[in-house]
């Protein structure tokens, strides 16, 4: 839980930066990767990623651009995802420094099926992003590049470890 909005943009600058390095890694090709036959891409997860900000937080009493693109428009790059996504971060830390602390208790209908204090709102846009972010990463290796260190060394950065610390006789 949240006490304050400062707290709540200490840790969403981490995850946000966390998830910059994930979408800075991916390719205009890698955008077509499926999760399965007629499912969903890459691309489709990392714009939705990109345009939750607007989405969510409108219904909590923000003012973020929202964008009303559902699934990643056709001939959109990376690049371009990553600029969408970087323009919500920025909007949604500007828009949370300038709420007040009251505000966080503030309870809103989201969607019509729940009820969410402000709190809970900030909370639930980390772990969605949290959420897939993790399905990026798979779909990352599965089209071939390389994930960047999340929460700990990726795979290339534990082998090279693993290597070392053999060869100096480690266990």
């Amino acid at each position: 839980m949240f006490h304050t909005f400062e707290e709540f943009i200490t840790d969403y600058r981490f995850e946000s930066e966390t998830t910059k390095k994930v979408l800075e890694a991916l390719s205009d090709e890698s955008l077509g990767q499926r999760k399965g036959i007629g499912e969903t891409t890459l691309g489709d997860i990392a714009w939705h990623i990109a345009t939750t900000h607007g989405m969510m937080l409108n219904q909590a009493g923000f003012h973020v651009p929202a964008n009303d693109k559902w699934m990643l428009p056709q001939g959109t790059s990376a690049a371009e995802v990553l600029a969408e996504y970087e323009r919500a971060v920025t909007a949604t830390i500007e828009e949370a420094a300038g709420k007040s602390p009251e505000e966080l208790k503030k309870v809103y209908s989201m969607w019509g099926m729940a009820e969410w204090p402000v709190h809970v709102t900030l909370a639930m846009l980390i772990s969605h992003e949290v959420h897939h972010r993790g399905q990026l990463s798979v779909l990352m290796r599965q089209a071939g590049l390389k994930v960047p260190s999340i929460y700990g060394p990726n795979y290339e950065e534990t082998q090279e470890w693993i290597a070392k610390n053999a060869a100096e006789g480690g266990a």
